[in-house]
């Protein structure tokens, strides 16, 4: 009984009228589709638009030396500083190991701690993390 209704709801469109026939076989479904202009069907020979995504833009990576006091910056003076500061102050401290990663990573942590040093923050992390 369920293959029956199956088979009678597949054979029919939203509208009632039939989608698809058997041929002479009864094997092979013939399928018809009459769309109408404005029956939410989109014709075929409707010109198709075509959208692009926005390149993506990547910041380059600038090089800029340490400041002075790297080894004994505070977090709250570290989270003061630009991105590549930050990495420069990281690699100052040793950092060896995706330096661009662990600058982030110790602005997260030292906004927890903002009268820590970096450098401790730094010691606190795992060696395989900051060092190759």
């Amino acid at each position: 009984m369920l293959i029956v209704t199956a088979t009678a709801l597949a054979a029919c469109s939203t509208d009632g009228r039939p989608v698809a026939a058997l041929d002479d076989l009864g094997s092979t479904p013939t399928i018809t589709s009459s769309a109408a202009p404005g029956d939410g069907h989109v014709p075929l020979d409707r010109p198709t638009r075509t959208y692009s995504l926005p390149s993506r833009t990547t910041t380059p990576t600038v090089e800029v030396p340490p400041p002075p006091d790297s080894a004994t910056i505070t977090c709250r003076e570290y989270a003061a500083r630009d991105k590549p500061t930050q990495t420069a102050i990281v690699k100052a401290n040793g950092v060896t190991k995706n330096p661009i990663l662990v600058a982030t990573l110790v602005l997260v942590l030292c906004g927890a701690e903002p009268q820590s040093t970096v450098n401790s923050v730094l010691g606190r992390m795992k060696d395989e993390i900051i060092h190759n």
